[in-house]
């Protein structure tokens, strides 16, 4: 046995995360007596260390889970079994950043601790909570309040194991609530969910642990009210809403690499579980833009002029409805947050195809005013959270609208999502899905969408509010107006173009302003 870990342990590794595994197994061999590559070992955890982007995040392509249930989880329990006896200056290193991102820690979850559909390995499930009881193992003791912890943990426990469809042959099946095939990854296996058991090293807390002794509590829920929360990291580019009035939390990414649908989604809500793309339009919590260029439609090549190179322009991929290839963190100013799209990445003209975002955080939702640059023949979609039919229960659905705006409502028992429009839009529609929802095999999804035919579109603002709601309680006229007044203004006092200055309903002030917004990109 010692061989073979052995030979495992000193073969080559992949990058990023994969590095704690020879790092494990090295450890292992050495802590009982065994002869190992020491040299192998600590070039192994200098470059774990050198992953460390900021605000306790590890670069691991695209940001994902994989920081707090690997590099966090995994090495507390190296540091305290090995690392602080055997390297204590890494090891000093490495609790330096899990104490960083416990402070933000809790905001991943929902009131209720529910876990957020987000990032690859999503039939992993609530890996992520194995950080709470890993938490009481650091040096200086867990920073969080144990009682929050315990609550927290728990309920993500409950999130999955309560359903019926979560079993498949009595086991964890391979997908989020249920068997779902869009969600499974490559390297996916039978044996895959299981590490969604992670939360159960709390068993190796000693029963006098403040994670066991302390009355459980809601942490800052009962002082968040009806309000919302947003956190943002920086460094990672990840932004997170607390939603008092729902109970939800919300990731929002905001340095994204590629068109994959774990990352690339405007938001992520624990309460409403991402669908998968629709090469049709109306994709839910994403834009999606079908080019109406001639040029692309016949399949001619539109770069070679600029370029000298061609380029892969096949009319067959015009056909459909495509996502951002990429999403940029731009930062946050005066209340507002700003990130990019980029649908096409140069040299596929990237730089006439982008769409400036600037949001909003409100109770139970968000106002968008997302400036288009979509500088060809178009059609575009904006989607809202999916809406599964329970049971084989259709979603309710009615609109509304007046001078100011046009609105849509879909309803379910316990759930309901509002799609708003001001400014931008042709109109608002409804679809129905099959296969695409995490919870049931057909959801409804609202959805806003435009078509601009012109050779040279202009640029727009596209203003929409998102709301959602986890009871029953019918929406008020005050809900369902959160903007009192929108100033649309071509160039801003800053010297930008087409910004805006919206007051809410509660008398907020907002302005919205690009300026230099290329200039703040970082992914």
């Amino acid at each position: 046995m010692a061989v073979t870990i052995g030979k495992w342990a000193h073969h080559r590794t992949t990058q990023n995360n994969w590095r704690l595994f020879n790092i494990c197994a090295l450890s292992f061999l050495k802590k009982n007596g065994y002869s190992i590559d020491d040299d192998l070992l600590k070039s192994h955890l200098l470059w774990v260390a050198s992953y460390h982007a900021g605000d306790g995040w590890y670069l691991e392509q695209t940001y994902n889970y994989y920081t707090i249930s690997l590099f966090v989880v995994y090495g507390t329990i190296w540091n305290r079994a090995f690392g602080d006896e055997h390297y204590p200056e890494i090891a000093d290193v490495l609790e330096k950043s899990f104490e960083e991102l416990m402070k933000t820690y809790v905001n991943f979850f929902g009131r209720d601790g529910y876990i957020n559909m987000w990032a690859r390995s999503i039939c992993y499930r609530l890996w992520i909570a194995g950080g709470f009881p890993v938490s009481f193992m650091m040096k200086n003791g867990s920073p969080l309040d144990p009682g929050w912890a315990r609550r927290l943990c728990s309920g993500s426990l409950l999130q999955f194991t309560g359903r019926e469809e979560f079993f498949h042959n009595d086991i964890p099946s391979l997908g989020f609530y249920g068997h779902r095939e869009y969600v499974i990854q490559s390297y996916s296996c039978p044996a895959s969910p299981f590490i969604m058991f992670l939360p159960f090293i709390s068993l190796a807390l000693p029963e006098d642990s403040p994670f066991w002794t302390a009355k459980e509590n809601e942490g800052m829920w009962d002082d968040l009210g009806k309000n919302s929360k947003r956190t943002i990291l920086a460094k990672p580019g990840l932004a997170l809403v607390n939603h008092g009035s729902t109970g939800t939390s919300e990731i929002i990414s905001g340095k994204v690499y590629d068109d994959d649908h774990n990352y690339c989604k405007l938001v992520f809500n624990t309460h409403f579980p991402w669908e998968d793309y629709n090469p049709e339009g109306g994709t839910s919590q994403e834009y999606t833009f079908r080019s109406l260029d001639p040029r692309d439609l016949s399949g001619v090549d539109i770069n070679f002029y600029l370029t000298g190179r061609a380029v892969d322009n096949a009319a067959a991929k015009s056909a459909g409805y495509v996502t951002s290839q990429s999403i940029l963190f731009n930062g946050v100013r005066n209340d507002v947050l700003y990130r990019q799209l980029i649908m096409r990445k140069p040299p596929n003209n990237g730089v006439g195809y982008i769409i400036d975002l600037a949001e909003i955080t409100i109770p139970g939702g968000v106002i968008r005013v997302d400036r288009c640059r979509l500088a060809f023949e178009h059609e575009m979609t904006l989607g809202h959270f999916g809406m599964p039919h329970l049971k084989g229960q259709k979603a309710e659905v009615e609109s509304f609208e007046d001078e100011k705006k046009k609105g849509r409502i879909a309803s379910i028992p316990g759930r309901k999502v509002a799609l708003i429009a001001y400014n931008g839009w042709d109109k608002l529609e409804t679809l129905v899905e099959s296969g695409r929802n995490a919870e049931a095999e057909e959801s409804t999804v609202l959805y806003a969408y435009r078509e601009r035919t012109a050779k040279n579109p202009a640029i727009e603002l596209m203003i929409t509010v998102m709301l959602h709601k986890t009871d029953d309680a019918p929406w008020t006229q005050e809900e369902l107006s959160p903007v009192k007044d929108i100033k649309i203004i071509d160039v801003t006092p800053t010297g930008s173009v087409l910004g805006a200055e919206l007051t809410l309903s509660d008398g907020k002030k907002y302005s919205v302003d690009f300026k230099d917004i290329d200039g703040y990109k970082s992914c």
